[in-house]
């Protein structure tokens, strides 16, 4: 499953229900819960990524567990899932 978000994630719950083979991508104010303290440690999933063009104009710092990702990556990644969750 793909899960893409567009918010900032206030309740810690719903990054429960990410499993390890699903990915995520950050996209629009999504990109500030990279800013969060342990918000990547909150994430079970290996493939997480980050809309780059959303991250720079954020000005929002990164760390290595995030891929950046451009809009055909974004594409590239919902083609590839069956299943999406956007929240």
């Amino acid at each position: 499953m793909l899960f893409i978000f567009n918010k900032i994630i206030d309740n810690p719950i719903l990054l429960e229900c990410i499993q390890q083979d699903d990915a995520i991508i950050l996209i629009e104010d999504g990109v500030y819960n990279l800013a969060k303290p342990g918000f990547i440690e909150q994430i079970n999933s290996e493939q997480c990524y980050g809309l780059s063009a959303d991250i720079i104009a954020r000005q929002i710092n990164i760390t290595d567990k995030i891929t950046l990702a451009n809009y055909h990556d974004f594409v590239e990644l919902c083609a590839q899932h069956e299943k999406i969750c956007q929240l």
